[in-house]
């Protein structure tokens, strides 16, 4: 079963220590729009935007809404992430069919803010919504003014430095959940990259580059879940000082820039991991893609 339009990646959620300082971080470093704040009986978050990622912030309270038991408070890294889709009923019956499961409800249709969660195969945590998400550019529906909290208006492309272009998951299974991706929400599957610390599949929306990671570990020692995003910058030095100036610190360089596939971590003040790239990742509409007589490929499907 195919849906028309594509569903797209289109929110991706992190748990802070401070709301309010990890809104101004990513505000100062990549000029993304504080949309508001939102407080709920699970917690609290604060909604930021590029015009096409919806970026949650988010501090967790109580034992409901998440997988951290009574120990919510206080979990700091990536939390989960959401697709746009046409149908709710279709692909939630396509989640079903292919080994996902329902979690819970969250949020109310009269604030426009309404999402369905699930879990993957391997328990990942993930969002569908038809309404979208403040601050992106595929939002169908506007808060009711009746119940308006949050900032519609979208960040002009001139006050940002950078953009979310990719996301990044720990996996166990790296071929079974790729399908899972594939099959659900008809993700394009562009290749693999195997490296010393690991093995990845990349997929697309055909705008954000969706990475399943498989580290080279013992499967016992893996964690599934979230694991990272990455923001396309158009000067990295500059980026680079103004992380530097907000509290981020360096973390390591991964990828030969020759081969079109450099990126470089960074921690946020909270130990948040964040990629930026210059010329971007593979499958997205904004990809630069580098020429070289030894560019390297990604490896075919087996």
């Amino acid at each position: 079963m195919r849906r028309s339009p594509m569903p797209r990646l289109r929110h991706f959620a992190i748990c802070v220590s401070d709301l309010d300082k990890s809104a101004k971080f990513y505000g100062d470093v990549f000029g993304m729009k504080r949309h508001g704040r939102e407080d709920l009986s699970i917690g609290s978050a604060v909604y930021m935007g590029d015009g096409t990622i919806n970026l949650a912030l988010l501090n967790f309270v109580g034992t409901e809404g998440h997988d951290f038991g009574d120990k919510a408070e206080g979990q700091i890294g990536p939390n989960h992430f959401g697709f746009q889709v046409d149908s709710m009923k279709e692909t939630q019956a396509l989640i079903e069919q292919n080994g996902g499961r329902f979690f819970f409800d969250l949020g109310d249709e009269r604030k426009g803010n309404f999402e369905r969660k699930f879990k993957d195969p391997e328990g990942i945590i993930f969002d569908i919504s038809e309404n979208g998400w403040v601050g992106t550019d595929g939002r169908k529906i506007k808060s009711d003014p009746a119940h308006a909290f949050l900032d519609e208006v979208l960040v002009t492309p001139e006050a940002l430095s950078g953009r979310i272009k990719h996301f990044a998951l720990t996996v166990k299974q790296l071929e079974k959940q790729s399908e899972f991706y594939q099959t659900v929400f008809g993700l394009k599957f562009l290749g693999y990259d195997h490296q010393p610390m690991g093995s990845a599949i990349y997929l697309s929306d055909g705008v954000t580059n969706l990475a399943l990671i498989h580290p080279n570990k013992p499967e016992n020692e893996i964690v599934s879940g979230p694991n990272h995003c990455g923001f396309q910058v158009t000067d990295l030095k500059a980026t680079e000082g103004k992380i530097d100036s907000a509290g981020g610190k360096f973390f390591f360089d991964f990828g030969d820039a020759k081969h079109g596939n450099f990126e470089r971590k960074f921690k946020d003040h909270d130990g948040v991991v964040f990629d930026i790239s210059k010329h971007g990742w593979t499958g997205t509409d904004s990809y630069i893609e580098q020429k070289h007589e030894d560019e390297k490929t990604l490896a075919p499907a087996k």
